[in-house]
C-alpha cells in the first residue's frame, strides 16, 4: 500500500469516529498553537538578532564598579578613547548616545525625532551601505567637526517626499544648520531605533578624567576573536588605566555582552524562555490524552488487527497505518493550530506597540523559520502520541485475542503505560497550574505597586533648549522661569515644577559628602540617585514630608 493510499485509508477511518477525532486535533491544535505563537516570540525577540551580516560579531560594551555598588553604567568618552586606541579585538569600535532631534526644513515646520550623536565608526559596525550619498569620516567628530547630518529613510520620505537632490541641502537641527550628506536604507534604525544621525563633538580629554558626556559603546568583533578573548582584553586595558589613573578609575571594570542582551534584558529574557517551556508542557500534555484516545481506539479494533494479521498483513504494515492516523490528526491540528498563532502573534505586536516602541530588530512573525518550526512540532507529535499505541495494537497475540474475542472479551489491555499517561498529565498539568497562578499572582503585585506619589491628573512634558538660541545660563534660566510662570496661571493648573528627571525613573547616581564626616578615599563617600527640582515640586505630585 502506498504512503498516499495509507494516509487515505487512515483519514477514512478517522471520520468514521468523529466524536475521538474531533476531540484529538482541538487537543493536538491548541498544543501546538500555543507552542508555535511562543517560540515565534523567543525567536523574533532574541534568537534571530540584530539584521546584519555576522551579527553575532556585534557587541555592547559599558563599565561597572563592583566596589562602589555599581552593576552597570555607560562609559564616559576619554575611557572609550583609550579602549579604542589600545585594543585588538574589534575590527570596530564605536561610541553614540541618544538624543532628541527637531528638525525645521526651508517649510519652517518642527518635528521631533530620535538621532544618534555617534563617531564615525558606528556604520562600519552593521555592514550596511548607505542609500544615498555617504556617512562620516573620521575627520568630521569633535569639537571641530563640520556640521553634516545624514538622514534615515523615513525623515527623508516625510520631510523631503523621497527627494533625491536632498544631497547637500541644509536644514536646522537643534537650532543649528547642518548639511545632508547621505540617506540610510529602508529599515535601517541602528542602533536604538533612530531616526537620523549626527557627529559627535565633545572632547574626549576633557580635565578631570571620566568627569565629561558617558556613552554608548558598540562594537564588531575580529574574525576569529570569541567575547571571552575580548573580555580578557579589556580587564587588562582596564587594570592599566586604573594604574594610570588611581582617582578616576578605581575598581573599575568592563562589561561585554551580544548587542541584543543590553537592550532585551536577562528578566525579560528569561521570561520568555519560561513562557516557551510551559506551553510545550501543554503539547506533551495534548499528545499523551491524543496517545490515550489512541490507546483506547486500539484495544476497540483489537479483533480487527488480529484478523488482518492472520490473513498475512506485517507488523510493519499495521504499525504504519496505524502512525498514518496520528500523523492525519496531527496534521490537522497543525493547520488549526497554525490559524492560531497567526491570530496570537497579531494579538502580541498589537499589545507591544501599545506599551512601548520595541528595538527594531524584534520582528514577531509566522516566517520560514516559524514554519519549519510547525512541520518539526507537527512530526515528533505524531510520533509521540502514535508511535506507542500503534505498537501496543500490533503487538497482541492473534490467538488471544481471537480467544477473548469469542467470550465476549478482549484480549489487548491498556496497561500501566495508559495509567502512566494519565499520572503525567495531572503531575503536567498541576505543575502548569501552579507556575501560572504564580506568574499571574506576579503581575497582578506589579500593577498594584502603591505609589508613594499622585499619578492621576498629573501631565509630563520634556523640554530641551538649543545652545545656539540659549547660549550661556541666564539665558536658560530667564525661559525656565517665564514659562513656570505662564503655566501656572493656567486656570486649570494647581502646581508646576521643573525638574531633571521624573518619579520613579533613572536619575543617575551620585556621591556626595555628609557636613561633619570624613571620607578616606572616593569610594568611601556615599552615594544615591538624585534629582534636580523647582520649589513647587512635591506640592505637583502631593508628596508631604515625612
Amino acid at each position: 500500500m502506498s504512503t498516499f493510499k495509507t494516509i487515505r485509508y487512515a483519514a477514512r477511518k478517522l471520520i468514521g469516529d468523529p466524536f475521538l477525532s474531533g476531540i484529538a486535533v482541538l487537543a493536538l491544535a491548541l498544543g501546538i498553537g500555543l507552542t508555535t505563537t511562543a517560540f515565534s516570540i523567543v525567536y523574533g525577540g532574541i534568537i534571530r538578532g540584530l539584521p546584519f551580516e555576522n551579527a553575532g560579531q556585534i557587541m555592547h560594551l559599558e563599565e561597572a564598579n563592583p566596589s562602589r555598588d555599581i552593576e552597570s553604567m555607560e562609559a564616559p568618552l576619554d575611557d572609550f578613547a583609550s579602549w579604542r586606541d589600545q585594543q585588538r579585538s574589534f575590527a570596530h569600535l564605536a561610541a553614540y548616545y541618544q538624543g532628541t532631534v527637531n528638525i525645521t526644513g526651508n517649510d519652517g515646520r518642527p518635528e521631533r525625532y530620535s538621532g544618534a550623536f555617534t563617531t564615525p565608526s558606528l556604520f562600519s559596525i552593521p555592514r550596511v551601505e548607505p542609500l544615498l550619498g555617504r556617512v562620516f569620516t573620521p575627520d568630521e567628530e569633535g569639537p571641530a567637526a563640520p556640521p553634516v547630518i545624514v538622514l534615515g529613510y523615513r525623515v527623508w520620505q516625510d520631510r523631503f517626499a523621497g527627494d533625491r537632490g536632498v544631497l547637500g541641502e541644509q536644514i536646522r537641527a537643534n537650532g543649528r544648520q547642518y548639511t545632508v550628506i547621505g540617506v540610510m536604507p529602508e529599515g535601517f534604525l541602528f542602533p536604538e531605533n533612530e531616526s537620523l544621525w549626527l557627529p559627535i563633538t565633545d572632547n574626549t580629554t576633557i580635565e578631570p578624567r571620566r568627569s565629561g558626556r558617558t556613552v554608548e559603546v558598540v562594537g564588531r568583533l575580529q574574525d576569529g576573536v570569541s567575547m571571552d578573548q575580548a573580555m580578557t582584553e579589556f580587564i587588562t586595558i582596564s587594570r592599566r588605566l586604573e594604574a594610570q589613573y588611581p582617582v578616576a578609575n578605581e575598581g573599575v571594570i568592563p562589561l561585554i555582552k551580544p548587542f541584543t542582551e543590553e537592550f532585551v534584558g536577562p528578566e525579560v529574557i528569561a521570561m520568555l524562555y519560561t513562557m516557551l517551556g510551559a506551553v510545550i508542557g501543554v503539547l506533551l500534555i495534548a499528545c499523551a490524552n491524543v496517545a490515550n484516545l489512541l490507546l483506547a481506539r486500539a484495544a476497540a479494533r483489537s479483533k480487527e488487527v488480529a484478523i488482518r494479521t492472520a490473513l498475512g498483513a506485517s507488523r510493519f504494515r499495521i504499525v504504519l497505518e496505524l502512525l498514518g492516523e496520528s500523523a492525519v490528526l496531527s496534521f490537522v491540528g497543525g493547520i488549526l493550530g497554525l490559524g492560531m498563532a497567526y491570530g496570537g502573534v497579531a494579538w502580541f505586536n498589537a499589545e507591544l506597540a501599545k506599551s512601548d516602541t520595541p528595538p527594531f530588530w524584534i520582528d514577531i512573525a509566522i516566517d520560514p523559520m516559524v514554519l519549519s518550526f510547525v512541520v518539526i512540532t507537527v512530526v515528533l507529535a505524531a510520533l509521540v502520541a502514535g508511535l506507542f499505541p500503534a505498537l501496543q495494537a500490533s503487538g497482541t497475540k492473534v490467538n488471544e485475542v481471537l480467544k477473548d474475542e469469542s467470550r465476549g472479551s478482549s484480549g489487548f489491555r491498556l496497561g500501566r503505560f495508559s495509567r502512566g499517561l494519565v499520572v503525567f498529565e495531572v503531575a503536567m498539568s498541576c505543575a502548569l497550574l501552579v507556575g501560572a497562578g504564580l506568574m499571574i499572582k506576579s503581575v497582578v503585585q506589579l500593577r498594584d505597586i502603591p505609589f508613594q506619589f499622585a499619578t492621576n491628573g498629573i501631565l509630563t512634558s520634556r523640554v530641551a533648549l538649543f545652545a545656539g538660541d540659549y547660549p550661556d545660563t541666564t539665558g536658560r534660566q530667564q525661559f525656565f522661569e517665564e514659562s513656570l510662570r505662564r503655566i501656572t496661571q493656567l486656570p486649570r493648573v494647581a502646581a508646576a515644577a521643573y525638574s531633571s528627571a521624573i518619579p520613579a525613573s533613572f536619575a543617575g547616581r551620585w556621591a556626595f559628602a555628609i557636613d561633619g564626616q570624613s571620607y578616606q578615599t572616593d569610594r568611601d563617600f556615599p552615594a544615591s540617585g538624585r534629582v534636580a527640582v523647582t520649589p513647587a515640586f512635591f506640592d505637583t505630585y502631593r508628596v508631604a514630608p515625612v
